[in-house]
């Protein structure tokens, strides 16, 4: 009777080609980490803590470094800028920038405004009692001037599109006011920001369409 002898593709690997491997899963990983650590030293959080010490609260309070909320604001505009481009066409960087900076300065600015209205509520809680406001870093007043300085920027960047969507954009500051006060019901606040989280991207197609069509 004759012996199996396995083929060459089912016998197990020898401890040579296990050590290689593991050397390079190692080697793999370590280099995963040292990039790891470089694209830190550039992460939000990191470039403000390197920003001077004054300006450290202003912008926490702007919450630059939590940048989510920005980029979920400015993603539906992007999405829009490039779906109303002509084929063949690349989208139009000048609108990316601006729709970038807006979004920016529109999601600072309403941050600053939920923290001028919870800063009572925030001393009491673990998780917000050491924001700017709550902690004493800034008063209520440098507060209400990085407002004004955050809105007369977003004001300078509607103004550079046509009057169709100036109207929109304004037109939805009452919305995002109310969406603010609602907060309390929790259904009440969905409701509004399901029907009018799409004004950014409204705004893009707007503006698009308009001068496309002028």
């Amino acid at each position: 009777m004759m012996s199996f002898k396995p083929s060459l593709l089912c016998r197990l690997p020898s401890s040579s080609v296990l050590l290689c491997c593991a050397q390079r899963s190692l080697a793999s990983s370590s280099i995963y980490d040292s990039v790891k650590q470089k694209l830190k030293k550039y992460s939000s959080e990191e470039l403000v803590n390197a920003s001077p010490k004054v300006f450290q609260p202003y912008l926490r309070l702007m919450r630059v470094d939590k940048p989510i909320g920005t980029w979920l604001l400015y993603w539906p505009c992007t999405w829009s800028i490039a779906l109303a481009t002509p084929a063949g066409c690349l989208p139009s960087f000048y609108l990316l920038g601006l729709f970038g900076a807006g979004a920016l300065c529109m999601r600072s600015a309403g941050c600053v405004i939920n923290d001028l209205w919870d800063r009572d509520f925030d001393k009491r809680v673990l998780r917000t009692k050491l924001r700017p406001l709550a902690s004493g870093e800034l008063s209520e007043r440098q507060a209400i001037g990085l407002l004004a300085v955050l809105l007369s920027v977003s004001l300078s960047i509607l103004l550079q599109l046509n009057w169709l969507s100036v109207f929109v954009g304004a037109s939805s500051i009452g919305v995002r006011l109310h969406i603010q006060l609602g907060h309390s019901s929790w259904l009440h606040g969905l409701v509004f920001i399901g029907q009018w989280s799409m004004i950014p991207s409204t705004l893009t197609r707007i503006n698009l369409t308009t001068n496309l069509l002028v």
